[in-house]
């Protein structure tokens, strides 16, 4: 597969639709994601076809990455599959299929990972991961009444 997946409208229009499968390195996708690190190399099924002067693209594309658990800030492996679908109204020459599964999958990386459903996180106090063990610290949550307390008139 091309790791550009550079795609001439010439051919979709001649053909009718194009259809594009392989392997994307990692490399071609970087820098990917703040939040997301790709683990190996994304599978890709792509179609692009041609709709009344514009270019249709579908497909799919898959693989594993590594995320962040939002709770203890341990690295999570996932696998991920995504849906690609999009229309290009008024396509030039060429078309950067590349950029457009880097979108979809930047768009697909979850807001909030965790490493198990019941993740106890780091400790406030101590920063100790209370998955592992119990730090000992005593945290007592703010009063949402102690504004009351303070200024109280005199009767």
């Amino acid at each position: 597969m091309d790791p550009t997946l550079r795609i001439e409208v010439s051919q979709v229009k001649e053909k009718g639709q194009l259809d594009l499968k392989g392997l994307l390195a990692t490399e071609a996708l970087d820098p990917f994601s703040a939040e997301a690190r790709l683990l190996g190399p994304v599978a890709v099924e792509l179609r692009a076809f041609w709709q009344e002067g514009n270019v249709g693209l579908e497909g799919r594309a898959g693989g594993d990455w590594e995320l962040q658990c939002c709770r203890c800030l341990k690295k999570v492996p996932a696998r991920f599959g995504v849906a690609l679908d999009a229309l290009i109204e008024e396509p030039g020459t060429v078309i950067e299929g590349l950029e457009e599964v880097r979108q979809t999958l930047l768009l697909a990386v979850p807001t909030q990972t965790y490493c198990r459903p019941d993740c106890r996180g780091l400790c406030p106090s101590c920063g100790a991961d209370r998955n592992e063990k119990d730090c000992g610290c005593v945290i007592t949550p703010p009063s949402r009444f102690k504004i009351t307390k303070r200024g109280k008139p005199d009767a």
